[in-house]
């Protein structure tokens, strides 16, 4: 009767769909016990759980007619918890984002514990985003950009297994972070190498203004470097201006090396967000490199439920400037997109 009530079903609904259901809610209605509940001499432990659903649609044209379709972008579940106020635990899957290798699909995104000393003393171990790369550490309900830039997907290490030391509140506007990281991201190999990424991280942030320098080591003869600058400040009520740039580098010892530029600025007006955004990206300085571009775009951003749903479009073109002048193709990838994504 109560799944009658609830989903509205006949007697013509399949037994197997209620028994599904039944389980789901059972599961859903034990879950919600476990947020928050008292353990160790009446202290608590805190549990949350967060989703992340994105979908878009978009349409490429590098060669006419083009091509479009729909595409689930993110499938996050994650559990999040803080025993005390010392031991900080996270583990999170994204069904979207999955590694098949061979018999194995692996889809975990981050699983990591984290104790905290003092503020100015954190440790962590375990698989998260190896911090390098400031707009690549911005979450997709944070920052206005709906595509991360070329060097967070070309430079930026992603995730892999290792420790990290952090700390904030030093001297009240400092921070920093130490770590040490297998050097390839992907599960299946990444025990495999041998080869390790080291980094280092000092961030500023003082009322509206952030900003910060980075540094990466890989055993792997890769040294690589960043800064970047954050303005995001209230114009007036309910008007927030926000200023971005990061330049980041990747050098080879004495090979080659790539370097690129991100910008962006954005405008937001109640729940109404227009940016515009320039990138530049050079590979293999100083040589004819594949990934050579700029990439010049426009977005508009509407929020809704509290900041909790984003509705998102993007137009953008690539100038790949270091081809052939062959049949006029240096301008490529000319695409639209349509963004809705809920983070709860």
């Amino acid at each position: 009767m109560y799944l009658d009530r609830v989903f509205k079903t006949n007697d013509n609904t399949d037994m197997n769909l209620r028994i599904y259901l039944s389980i789901i809610l059972y599961l859903l209605g034990s879950s919600i016990v476990l947020f928050s509940f008292e353990i160790y001499d009446g202290k608590k432990l805190d549990v949350e759980m967060d989703l992340l659903i994105g979908i878009d649609y978009s349409y490429e044209a590098t060669l006419l007619p083009g091509r479009a379709g729909f595409e689930l972008t993110d499938s996050k579940i994650g559990l999040e918890g803080e025993y005390l106020d010392k031991m900080k635990f996270h583990v999170s899957v994204d069904l979207s984002d999955t590694e098949v290798d061979g018999d194995n699909v692996q889809f975990l995104r981050a699983a990591y514990g984290q104790y905290t000393f003092f503020d100015a003393l954190k440790l962590r171990a375990g698989r998260f985003e190896i911090p390098f790369g400031e707009e690549n550490s911005l979450g997709k309900m944070s920052r206005p950009n709906m595509y991360h830039s070329e060097a967070s997907d070309l430079i930026a290490p992603g995730r892999s297994v290792g420790i990290r030391l952090s700390g904030k509140k030093i001297f009240n506007d400092f921070s920093y972070s130490l770590g040490a990281y297998n050097s390839s991201g992907t599960l299946s190999v990444e025990n495999e190498t041998g080869h390790h990424i080291f980094t280092g991280q000092l961030k500023f942030n003082r009322d509206f203004f952030k900003t910060g320098y980075e540094i990466l080591y890989s055993t792997d003869e890769i040294i690589s470097q960043g800064l970047f600058v954050d303005f995001d400040f209230d114009v007036k009520e309910n008007i927030t201006f926000r200023f971005f740039s990061e330049y980041l580098e990747q050098r080879y010892y004495n090979y080659h090396w790539n370097h690129s530029v991100f910008t962006s600025v954005a405008l937001r007006i109640n729940n109404i967000e227009p940016l515009i955004y320039f990138d530049y990206y050079d590979d293999r300085v100083g040589y004819d490199g594949v990934e050579d571009k700029w990439v010049a775009g426009l977005g508009f951003n509407s929020y809704f439920l509290n900041d909790n749903l984003k509705l998102m479009v993007d137009l953008h073109t690539n100038y790949y400037y270091s081809l052939e002048n062959a049949s006029n193709l240096k301008f490529y990838d000319h695409k639209l997109t349509l963004k809705m994504i809920l983070g709860l």
